[in-house]
């Protein structure tokens, strides 16, 4: 939790991290990796939020993510990632939308 004091006035922040996961036609492996995200503990004062980035992923990637989406409330969304193939272009593009002042 952040403490920010201004004006004789603590106010508390809670803290948003960003998790961005890059893949390509890994379907299978991106449902276990979203079931142990989802099944993890956190702090309460911890928001945080799934990015997938599908790179240009042939199998069904999408709609897996599209499930997972749906089922947690928000809290991982899907990206595609076109303008060009490899892991940091998926990286760079999942960064971009993210607004969370912790990224893993």
């Amino acid at each position: 939790m952040l403490h920010v004091r201004s004006t004789g006035v603590t106010k508390f922040l809670q803290m948003r991290l960003a998790i961005v996961i890059p893949t390509f036609n890994r379907s299978k492996s991106l449902a276990r990796t979203l079931d142990s995200i989802l099944a993890a503990s956190a702090p309460q004062d911890l928001e945080i939020t799934v990015t997938a980035v599908d790179n240009r992923s042939t199998d069904d990637t999408r709609s897996v993510v599209e499930h997972y989406s749906e089922t947690s409330k928000g809290r991982i969304r899907y990206v595609a990632e076109n303008s060009g193939q490899g892991r940091s272009f998926a990286l760079n593009a999942g960064i971009l939308c993210t607004e969370s002042e912790l990224l893993a």
